[in-house]
């Protein structure tokens, strides 16, 4: 019985630590979404995303850095750039608490599959300008931008979003909301916590943040402006964990 192949955008991406002339500056005509990243020995880290004429399949991720304060970057010391008719896209970068730099990126085939996946790389060393770096692992289905945050409870979240966008694939039905994907092991395993289904929103670029009564404030893009979600039912530091369930959204929005 033959087996179907695998789809190209669940496929581990190669990763260019020594980006060739077709990623120079004067090669691109355009880039988009930047993330930046503070080594506490100074070093700047700053990522973007690029390739082709606008978004789509020619995207790909490039990574420079900066060990004077801005003043001059490094040519592209990191691409990401998969094959045939899938794209890199809205990258992220993030210090976890023990001082690992992560570098977070979506991918796609096409401008969207209906589903997507947040991939990430992740470096120990970052206050070196050429670091080694892991094997690229795919964290879960969407897309994130924003960074993650460190709840008091210890536990690591981040914002993944199943665009609620044609194509509308059935199996994603559940995950077609503004996630919320957390790790209880240091980022060794990732699974989706909490989510809000906001109406009226294609790209979410949502973000959430730890109020100090322990609630949960979460902000998603719409067209209306921006949704905000609320969680208030949360564990204190050391008891129990309480599941997150599903954000409720309401119509607090500016």
């Amino acid at each position: 019985m033959q087996t179907k192949p695998q789809e190209a955008a669940l496929i581990s991406p190669p990763i260019n630590t020594s980006p060739g002339p077709e990623y120079a500056t004067e090669k691109r005509l355009w880039q988009g979404i930047p993330g930046i990243e503070r080594n506490p020995n100074g070093r700047l880290w700053a990522v973007w995303y690029t390739g082709g004429k606008g978004e789509g399949p020619d995207n790909y991720v490039v990574l420079v850095t900066s060990d004077d304060d801005g003043h001059t970057w490094s040519k592209p010391v990191l691409a990401i750039d998969p094959p045939a008719r899938v794209r890199a896209f809205d990258p992220c970068l993030w210090h976890d608490p023990h001082g690992r730099l992560w570098l977070f990126w979506a991918q796609s085939e096409e401008l969207f599959d209906g589903r997507a996946g947040v991939w990430s790389v992740v470096t120990e060393n970052s206050d070196r300008e050429n670091p080694r770096w892991s094997e690229p692992r795919r964290i879960c289905n969407g897309v994130m931008m924003n960074k993650p945050v460190v709840l008091s409870t210890g536990e690591w979240c981040l914002p993944a979003a199943v665009w609620n966008r044609e194509p509308l694939r059935d199996d994603m039905a559940d995950e077609r909301k503004s996630n919320l994907v957390c790790s209880t092991d240091n980022g060794r395993s990732w699974a989706i916590r909490g989510r809000a289904d906001v109406p009226d929103r294609a790209f979410d670029e949502h973000m959430v943040v730890e109020k100090r009564d322990g609630s949960l404030w979460m902000l998603v893009r719409t067209k209306y402006g921006l949704a905000r979600p609320f969680h208030t039912t949360r564990a204190k530091p050391g008891q129990k964990k309480v599941p997150l369930e599903y954000l409720v959204p309401t119509q607090d929005f500016t």
